[in-house]
């Protein structure tokens, strides 16, 4: 009776601690299973594996409850000065006795963390990790089990044509001892729970962990050493190299700073003592890789080499004088140069193809850009440029052979860096230049485009594969004229948003006149592949001028334009239900970067106060344009919502004439004369009406719909012409849309045109705001109501469709008076939750009706100050009752829930 419980709790947790130190001993014994010798491990692994995955489950687990209780004892002890006698004590505990209990637990670990099945030693490396960041001792000792950890799991075989046995040939398939595939390896071994481990070593003894890496590399670049059979090795040394690159840059960035800034000469010294050994380390493992030895012959270990470089590029363009930097971009140069030589077909580098899906060449690629943009003016002299010529042309002998060798990507990283250097030649080399490195794809893309011609439609296979490459050339062309401009115009790129390219210049504005008949022919007749859909896409974004301040910019915003419309009206390309992408790409970087010269100059011809000038007109008539020849040629993809929309000119809620599509949103819709209408360009529709009422609402609230019939102009209703109507009434009708995509996009849309109609500067528009309160939130809360509260809407966007049900009921409780609205609220709720889709019972609707009427006239009555913070609590409440009604209605038979203590437990919880 005289113990508290803080004197219980101490007295329970120091017997647990002493019951775990006496497991751990116990358990600790099991390390003798393990075999001394590496090599008879090797071999007995697979035997025995299930056995020793156990005990390392077991030791990592009595480690995890002795560091928990060591914890809590050690808080305790902090917060009194009372102790109890007993055997277990805490302390003065270093990090070691805090997380591991004895060094016959530490043995079992390293033993765990030396075998070579990867499983096992995923499980015990998480448990060391903090130990060796502050145990200089064991990270010294651990660093080479790490090492020999981060070899990739490999067995050889011997080549079919190889009579005497000696070229050898690994494979990465999982072999009975590591247990992993390589993918798995990479992911889940070495990326995490390795690096963490790695980092934890390197953060106790910096100079020994770069010290012992080093000398890996050397050892394995140098000597006998260094064949086929040890790149796995070089490979291993140079991922540990790789996984802390970004810490030893940065403690040599710290250490440069410090030595500019006031500090003791101690410090000082000390900081540059450090920063040298860094560079000595780096130096010496360049020089090493600079001699190209057999190990680096396997295209995993080239691809780390070339990870290795683009990790340390900010080390190698700082040492430009030293010239590291050259052998890097030499040894770069030599990798992605193998893809135009035999290297492809050797049987090591076909075996890690084929198995892994791995080339060299991509991280090559991505290490030349690296260096090159951020060094350009160090490779302007005629050795570097040939050599950047010549792995440019290897970029076509590669893409001619058999196979995927090189990616559009990894051809546009190259082009990015070759064409910042050619921006930091003398400008009059600079036009002739930029046009050599283009000739080849624009020569190619004529080509292609010729051979497609000559191809019958029904050979599929050819003409996708000769569509892929002019898709690819037309990108690449489009990379080149961009990273020029780029390049170009640095310091006004540096002054313009992010999101807003520069206008592009001299000689990239010669490459696209060049290549523009090519790709006029291949938007007009090609551009139901979806390769092609992806370039010409990236073609009209890059090539959009992001103002029209001369006749120049504006004749290519023309031209733009022209060709977007002929990828809309062209037959061919409507073989795809996608062939609206690239238009549609365009008019979203149209929008976000002429959206608001686009709405003044739609205000001010609303109003009639200001004249706008003349190229805004031709900007926002050229946007109206395109938008409505969009909307015409994908009517058919837009659903049965959209094309029966203008059916209702006459006032009325959507909800009363479309009860049907709002209950049932199907995918297809059969309409008269038996034709078929899909909704897959809804998404991309709602997504671009969104942005338009961000960026240009005045436009989007004034645009004519010309798909409208004549019939329905002159009845009295002028909104009945304008595309808001049928856009807003198809977003309510795609509410219950089983597509995810479509659902969200109409709930983001809608929530924009609510933000738009609301803001101060749009009450003078009444006509909108009042057609937006009475036709739309009406229904917009009927299809929400019924679409939570009976589960029909999709589970995702369940949060989503709460908040936006939350503020249509708050603006429509708000529109008249406190007495009218809760009786229409009340017959709108009434409607919505009819007893063929509500299935849970009178009670149950009476009581959502109830909560939601009480906290309307909460609302109402409560003063400005309050509302916010009445909405916001309120929206979390109602968010919960929706969440909790739509699971009830997932049930296989919901009507047997009405009389059950479920529903009776909800009624409670939400009459209150």
């Amino acid at each position: 009776a005289n113990i508290t419980h803080q004197q219980l709790y101490t007295i329970e947790n120091k017997e647990l601690g002493t019951i775990l130190e006496e497991l751990a001993s116990a358990i600790a014994l099991q390390r003798y299973r393990f075999f001394v010798d590496r090599q008879q491990e090797q071999e007995e692994a697979g035997k025995n594996h299930n056995l020793r995955h156990s005990l390392a489950r077991i030791v990592t687990d009595i480690c995890r409850g002795y560091s928990k209780v060591v914890s809590g004892m050690m808080r305790m002890e902090g917060n009194t000065t009372t102790t109890t006698a007993t055997t277990f004590h805490t302390t003065n505990k270093s990090v070691f006795q805090q997380c591991i209990p004895g060094p016959g637990c530490l043995e079992l670990l390293s033993k765990c963390a030396s075998h070579p099945s990867v499983v096992i030693r995923s499980i015990v490396l998480p448990i060391v990790t903090p130990v060796l960041a502050s145990e200089i001792g064991l990270a010294t000792q651990w660093l080479p089990i790490l090492q020999r950890g981060a070899i990739i799991p490999h067995q050889y075989s011997h080549h079919h044509d190889d009579t005497d046995n000696k070229n050898k040939i690994p494979s990465l398939l999982a072999s009975d001892s590591c247990h992993v595939e390589f993918q798995d390896f990479i992911e889940q071994y070495r990326e995490t729970v390795l690096a963490d481990a790695l980092l934890a070593c390197f953060t106790s003894h910096p100079e020994y962990y770069l010290a012992s890496c080093t000398a890996a590399v050397e050892e394995f670049c140098t000597g006998e050493t260094s064949s086929e059979q040890t790149s796995f090795h070089l490979e291993a040394a140079l991922y540990c190299l790789g996984v802390v690159a970004e810490e030893a840059s940065l403690g040599m960035t710290s250490s440069s700073q410090s030595s500019t800034e006031a500090a003791s000469p101690d410090r000082t010294t000390s900081n540059d003592t450090h920063n040298n050994s860094i560079c000595r380390f780096l130096e010496r493992c360049t020089a090493s890789l600079a001699r190209q030895p057999p190990s680096l012959s396997n295209p995993l270990t080239m691809s780390q080499a070339c990870r290795f470089v683009r990790k340390y590029d900010k080390w190698y363009c700082a040492n430009e004088p030293a010239g590291v930097l050259d052998v890097a971009a030499d040894l770069s140069l030599y990798i992605f140069s193998q893809c135009a030589t035999e290297f492809p077909d050797e049987p090591l580098s076909l075996s890690i193809q084929r198995q892994c899906g791995m080339t060299p060449y991509s991280e090559a690629a991505h290490a030349l850009e690296t260096l090159l943009c951020h060094n350009p003016r160090h490779f302007l002299s005629n050795k570097a440029i040939g050599a950047m010529g010549a792995s440019w042309e290897a970029t076509f002998t590669a893409c001619n052979r058999a196979g995927e060798l090189l990616k559009t990507p990894d051809r546009i990283a190259l082009c990015t860096g070759i064409c910042h250097v050619l921006a930091s030649l003398p400008e009059s080399q600079r036009g002739t230049s930029l046009m050599a490195l283009a000739m080849p794809s624009l020569g190619c893309l004529d080509n292609m485009v010729q051979k497609a011609a000559s191809v019958s439609s029904e050979n599929e296979g050819t003409l996708s594969a000769i569509l892929k490459r002019v898709a690819a050339e037309i990108m690449v062309l489009t990379a080149i004229c961009r990273a020029y401009t780029d390049a170009a115009t640095v310091d006004t790129v540096r002054e313009r948003t992010s999101d807003v390219h520069a206008a592009l210049v001299e000689p990239s504005l010669a490459i696209i006149r060049r290549a523009w008949p090519t790709v006029a022919i291949v938007a007009s007749t090609y551009g139901f592949h979806d390769s092609i859909q992806k370039a010409l896409g990236f073609f009209l974004v890059e090539c959009l001028p992001p103002e029209c301040s001369d006749d120049l910019s504006l004749s290519l915003l023309r031209e733009l334009c022209s060709l977007a419309r002929s990828i809309v009206d062209s037959r061919s390309g409507r073989k795809d239900d996608q062939f609206y992408l690239p238009v549609y790409e365009l008019l979203t970087q149209y929008v976000r970067v002429h959206g608001n010269v686009v709405n003044k100059t739609a205000k001010s011809s609303h109003d009639g106060r200001n004249t706008p000038l003349e190229r805004d007109r031709e900007v926002t008539k050229h946007l109206e344009s395109l938008i409505l020849a969009s909307l015409g040629a994908m009517a058919s993809l837009l659903g049965g919502a959209w094309a029966t929309a203008q059916q209702q000119g006459n006032g009325q809620p959507a909800f009363e004439t479309k009860a049907a599509a709002t209950t049932s949103c199907a995918s297809n819709t059969m309409l008269e004369g038996g034709s078929s209408y899909s909704n897959t360009g809804l998404a991309s529709l709602f997504s671009l009406l969104r942005i338009c009422a961000e960026h240009c609402p005045y436009i989007l609230l004034n645009l004519k719909d010309e798909n409208t019939d004549d019939n329905d102009i002159g009845n009295g209703h002028d909104n009945s012409v304008l595309l808001i109507r049928r856009a807003l009434d198809s977003a309510v009708s795609s509410l219950l849309d089983p597509q995810y995509q479509v659902c969200w996009n109409s709930i983001a849309f809608l929530e924009s045109i609510m933000d738009v109609l609301t803001r101060n500067s749009f009450l003078q528009e009444p006509q909108h705001v009042e057609e937006f309160r009475s036709r739309i939130c009406p229904s917009i809360l009927c299809t929400l109501l019924m679409g939570c509260t009976c589960g029909k809407i999709v589970s995702v966007a369940l949060p989503d469709a709460c908040r936006l049900l939350i503020r249509t009921w708050w603006l429509m409780s708000s529109n008249t008076t406190w007495r009218s609205s809760e009786d229409l609220l009340r017959s709108l709720v009434l409607q919505s939750l009819s007893s063929d889709c509500f299935l849970l019972g009178e009670e149950a609707r009476a009581t959502v009706l109830m909560y939601l009427c009480s906290h309307t006239s909460a609302q109402n009555r409560s003063t400005s100050e309050a509302k916010t913070t009445t909405t916001t609590s309120t929206s979390h409440e109602f968010e919960r009752m929706v969440t909790q009604l739509w699971e009830l209605h997932q049930h296989e038979t919901p009507q047997a829930l009405q009389n059950s203590d479920v529903v009776r437990r909800f009624c409670i919880q939400y009459q209150g």
